[in-house]
């Protein structure tokens, strides 16, 4: 069920169809499927297929979020650090954001790395902007590898 939406979602093999994508990630949903569930969510927020409903979709989105799903966690930390869709909080923004790098999603790692190194958002730290950044660049981000390298070569 998951796939078929993917299929209608993206286009790329079958005629891109939202509502239908919609309908097979309901499916997928009420199966388990907890990427179906952020998926439903993204496009209600965006209201792809479905009318736009950001209630909905964050509900979507938080309930894939609380099943551990790490894209969710992150998109999650997203939406309360710009404060768009629900009061800003940016306490939670960074406790969810820190779920999904602790799982190893490397936007998220890459993103609290570049924060905490900044100082802005968050208490500057030296030592997680340097564990999350590191960590990012072991999972493959060209743009992590390039900061850890930047640093390391500094005279």
């Amino acid at each position: 069920m998951f796939n078929l939406g993917e299929l209608y979602r993206q286009g790329d093999y079958l005629k891109q169809d939202y509502k239908k994508a919609i309908e097979y990630f309901q499916k997928a949903a009420q199966q388990g499927n907890v990427t179906a569930l952020l998926n439903l969510g993204l496009m209600y927020c965006d209201g792809k297929g479905v009318q736009k409903d950001t209630k909905k979709g964050f509900e979507f989105i938080q309930k894939a979020a609380f099943l551990n799903d790490p894209i969710a966690q992150f998109n999650l930390g997203v939406i309360y650090g710009k404060g768009e869709l629900i009061s800003k909080d940016q306490e939670k923004s960074i406790e969810w954001i820190t779920k999904s790098a602790d799982q190893g999603f490397v936007r998220a790692q890459l993103y609290l790395g570049l924060i905490y190194g900044q100082g802005k958002i968050v208490k500057q730290n030296p030592e997680k902007a340097e564990h999350y950044i590191k960590a990012a660049c072991q999972n493959h981000s060209q743009e992590a590898c390039d900061i850890v390298n930047s640093i390391e070569n500094e005279p």
